[in-house]
């Protein structure tokens, strides 16, 4: 049987037959094989290989021409996506032109412009211009269908009533995560209520449970004093590496560099609790 993009025969001398399934983007590969085996028979382990290939590419799409030449900095000799010189050969002679690409509706269209009839800096200019008005073009038909279907959004005024962003889409995404444990946090939140009976933050003495009463109790955040971004690789972790903090500490302490933050945090309360002394002594 042959072998398809993305899709290659597996033979072995000791064990089964079947297809090795691969798709790479963006430097990530996935792979999986199909054993004829498992699936009955040679074509029936290669259309599971394909639906497998056709649902990860789904997934992870891959990426378009401008998004290929922003990622890997190259660009068209033009400097414009979607511009590009190319010399037509018909017999024996050299035709030279810039030609202008797009896909619109996934159907490929262009213009090309002679450089013999335009010279070539004119032929450039003119496939430039050509694709540039196409994107204004349909730039401006996308923000008019964009607005005629959110009519709600716009007052008698025609103004916009308020800023919005648009969220909620879902999307798959890679990326590489230092692994927690846990458990930890509960180890910690149980030393820390047999040796001070409550919770609290350990900063600024802030108190969920008695600020709102039910609804915080148990509320505490646990802060490892060695930040897991300078982490190169895994360690132990004991309840000493870790404190209890409040929301806000907690953010406060992330909003820079996290052991420097701390210091300053600490003299910070340190100073209010002295002068609540003092005006109590």
């Amino acid at each position: 049987m042959e072998s398809t993009r993305g899709i290659s025969r597996l033979k072995y001398k000791t064990s089964t037959d079947g297809w090795l399934a691969r798709y790479t983007v963006e430097g990530e590969t996935f792979r999986k094989t199909f054993s004829d085996s498992k699936y009955g028979s040679p074509e029936a382990s290669k259309t599971a290989a394909e639906e497998w290939h056709k649902e990860v590419r789904s997934l992870f799409p891959p990426m378009t021409r401008e998004e290929y030449f922003t990622v890997s900095g190259r660009t068209p000799e033009s400097g414009i996506t979607g511009v590009r010189r190319n010399v037509a050969i018909n017999k024996g002679h050299e035709y030279p032109n810039w030609v202008a690409t797009w896909r619109l509706r996934g159907k490929l269209h262009m213009k090309t412009f002679s450089v013999n009839k335009y010279g070539e800096e004119d032929a450039k200019r003119l496939a430039v211009e050509a694709r540039q008005a196409v994107n204004d073009q349909l730039e401006a038909e996308w923000r008019d269908n964009y607005w005629n279907y959110r009519p709600h959004l716009i007052n008698e005024k025609g103004y916009i009533e308020e800023p919005f962003a648009y969220e909620g889409e879902k999307k798959y995404v890679l990326h590489l995560q230092a692994e927690r444990d846990r458990s930890i946090r509960g180890l910690k939140l149980d030393a820390f209520l047999q040796e001070h009976g409550k919770l609290f933050c350990e900063i600024c003495s802030f108190s969920f449970e008695k600020a709102y009463g039910e609804v915080g109790k148990g509320l505490i955040e646990v802060h490892h004093l060695v930040p897991f971004s300078e982490l190169s690789t895994g360690r132990n972790t004991s309840i000493s590496d870790l404190m209890c903090v409040c929301s806000n500490c907690h953010l406060a302490l992330h909003n820079g560099d996290p052991s420097e933050n701390l210091r300053r945090l600490k003299i910070i309360f340190d100073s209010v609790t002295k002068k609540g002394a003092n005006k109590t002594g």
